[in-house]
C-alpha cells in the first residue's frame, strides 16, 4: 500500500518512536542478566531470590508495555484514524499489536532461560546427593534406596528398623521445578508459533466487506500446533525427571483446548460429524 506524504510522517514518527522503546527493552535484558546469573550463582539451591529478581525485571519491562499502549492511545491512534485510507488505521494498529508481541516473547525467552539454567545447575548438585549412603536411624547401616527424590519408607536390611526417609534440599528442588521449568524452556518456541498463527488467522479473516470465517483447515492446524506444543512439554519434562511421559496431562490440555475454542465454532463442529 502505497501511503501519502501526511501517513508516511505519522508511520516514520510511529516507528521511530516503537525502536526507542525497543532500544530500552534491550538495555534493560543487557543490564539485569549478569546481574540475574549472580543471584543464581549465590542462592544455588534457592529458586525464590531467582523470583524475586525476575519479577522486579517483569515490572521495568511491563512498564515499556504501558507506555506503547497509552501512547497509542492518546497521542498516535486518533492521528491514524484520520489519515485512514486503504486500511492505513489497520496497518497502524497491526503494527503496534506485534510490536508488543515481540516485548512479550522476549520476556518470555528471558524468563525461561533464566530459569533453566538455575535448575541445569542445579541438576548435578542433585545427582552427587543422590549418590549419596542414607544411614539407618537405627544401627547406621546402608539403607537400599528404592528412589532419592521423594519421600519414602525404607525397612533396614540389618535391624529390621523403619526409616521414613526424606529427600535432600536441592533433590526435591530439582524434581519440584526442573522438569517443569526445563519443559516450558523447549517448548516456548512453539507456543510462540501458535499465537502468531492466532494473530495471522485474524487478520486473514478481514476484507473490505467485513469478516471472512476462518477456514476448517485453520482450525486444523491449531489444533496440531497446539498438541506438538504440549508433547514437546511432556516429552522434555519427562527426559528432565526420568519418568514416563504424562499422556494424561497432553489429553487434559487437548480437551480442554477442543472444548474452550474448537467447540464453539458451529461450522468446525459440523465439519467434524459433532
Amino acid at each position: 500500500m502505497a501511503l501519502s506524504a501526511e501517513q508516511e510522517t505519522l508511520w516514520g514518527r510511529f516507528a521511530g518512536f516503537l525502536a526507542k522503546i525497543d532500544e530500552r527493552q534491550k538495555e534493560i535484558y543487557a543490564e539485569a542478566a549478569d546481574g540475574v546469573r549472580e543471584i543464581i550463582d549465590a542462592y544455588p539451591e534457592d529458586p525464590m531470590p531467582l523470583g524475586n529478581a525476575l519479577q522486579g525485571l517483569r515490572f521495568r519491562l511491563a512498564e515499556l508495555r504501558t507506555k506503547v499502549e497509552d501512547t497509542w492511545s492518546k497521542q498516535i491512534e486518533d492521528k491514524f484514524r484520520a489519515a485512514d485510507t486503504g486500511g492505513f488505521w489497520d496497518r497502524g494498529l497491526d503494527h503496534k499489536t506485534d510490536f508488543l508481541q515481540s516485548l512479550e516473547e522476549a520476556w518470555n525467552v528471558f524468563e525461561v532461560k533464566m530459569n533453566g539454567e538455575f535448575y541445569r545447575k542445579l541438576k548435578p548438585r542433585a545427582e552427587a546427593l543422590m549418590q549419596k549412603e542414607v544411614p539407618c536411624v537405627g544401627c547406621g547401616g546402608s539403607l537400599p534406596m528404592p528412589v532419592r527424590h521423594v519421600s519414602v519408607s525404607v525397612k533396614c536390611p540389618f535391624c529390621n528398623a523403619v526409616n521414613q526417609v526424606l529427600p535432600e534440599g536441592a533433590i526435591a528442588m530439582f524434581y519440584v521445578g526442573g522438569p517443569l521449568a526445563l519443559a516450558q524452556e523447549a517448548a516456548l518456541s512453539l507456543r510462540h508459533a501458535v499465537e502468531r498463527f492466532r494473530i495471522q488467522a485474524y487478520r486473514a479473516r478481514r476484507s473490505p466487506n467485513g469478516w471472512r470465517n476462518e477456514p476448517i483447515e485453520s482450525f486444523d492446524r491449531w489444533e496440531a500446533m497446539e498438541r506438538a506444543y504440549w508433547q514437546t512439554y511432556i516429552d522434555t519434562a519427562a527426559a528432565a525427571s526420568g519418568l514416563p511421559a504424562d499422556q494424561a496431562l497432553l489429553d487434559s490440555r487437548m480437551q480442554s483446548f477442543r472444548d474452550q475454542e474448537l467447540m464453539r465454532d458451529q461450522r468446525w463442529r459440523k465439519a467434524k460429524g459433532l
